[in-house]
């Protein structure tokens, strides 16, 4: 089996190389600007200028990704896919990197005209895939495949939904729920219905240790107890809570209101498990 170290080569390589599809455990990194289409629409008139702004953030985005260890699997324009391979460090790299691309978006990224930087989204999970081949006989293409990077994918586009930068899957979050703070916020539901917690990680300084995380973190959960019980009311003041606790995401805490009140006027079925559907899936 040809060692994940040597794929990264070959599928940086412009040689044509054969490769036998290999099974491996690895983690997904998902990022993409926010708002593209507007921000596209904006510069109809500055093509040049739109072109150089997003070129310069994918760099500073792809050198995070190179430094802590990853590959770059897909670009796309407004973003790209990320893996990350590293026996027994994989999901801490791709956390590391995550919190990484978002500091330097903020502090030494591209700005745009009006001062702002540029929002990024990104979506994480870990998961079984396929390495190897999927392009053509005269051209190669290698990539990884599997519901870990569909998940990823599908994780970064619900992040704005709850005012996440990042959010992870359950997989990464109990791979590195000792080294990182998160804050259960959803659960993610596949096609099949099988319904998965979502995470938030939250950002410095706040910490795992952290008091105020401690306490919003024991708050959260009680959300979701109230939910599965139908106690609109205590979820209600539970959300309130932690909108003071948190300060800071006032988009997750909207969110959950309007799902009460939506589940309050048309009551769920009396088994139902208290998962929150996103209003966009």
């Amino acid at each position: 089996a040809a060692p994940l170290a040597v794929l990264r080569k070959w599928r940086r390589s412009a040689q044509l190389r054969r490769i036998v599809g290999e099974t491996h455990t690895l983690s997904f990194l998902v990022c993409r600007i926010r708002g593209f289409d507007e921000l596209t629409a904006s510069y109809t008139a500055d093509p040049e200028s739109l072109c150089r702004l997003v070129r310069r953030a994918a760099t500073l985005m792809a050198d995070a990704v190179h430094a802590h260890g990853g590959t770059l699997d897909r670009v796309f324009a407004g973003g790209f896919s990320a893996y990350f391979d590293e026996p027994d460090v994989h999901t801490h790299r791709a956390c590391e990197c995550a919190l990484a691309m978002l500091m330097a978006s903020q502090g030494l990224g591209p700005k745009l005209p009006d001062g702002d930087p540029l929002r990024i989204g990104i979506g994480l999970d870990t998961g079984s895939a396929i390495l190897g081949d999927f392009g053509t006989e005269d051209q190669p293409y290698y990539a990884a495949v599997g519901r870990a990077a569909q998940r990823a994918d599908a994780l970064e586009h619900l992040s704005q939904t709850y005012g996440a930068v990042i959010l992870a899957g359950h997989a990464v979050e109990r791979g590195v729920e000792h080294s990182f703070p998160f804050l259960q916020v959803d659960h993610y539901v596949e096609g099949d219905g099988d319904a998965q917690p979502v995470w938030a990680m939250l950002l410095p300084p706040l910490s795992r240790s952290n008091p105020k995380f401690l306490a919003l973190k024991s708050f959260h959960a009680r959300i979701f107890e109230s939910l599965r019980a139908q106690n609109w009311d205590e979820a209600r003041n539970l959300v309130e809570q932690c909108r003071v606790l948190s300060a800071a995401n006032s988009v997750l805490y909207d969110f959950y209101l309007r799902r009460i009140a939506d589940y309050q006027a048309n009551p769920p079925r009396p088994d139902w498990s208290g998962v929150l559907i996103p209003a966009n899936s």
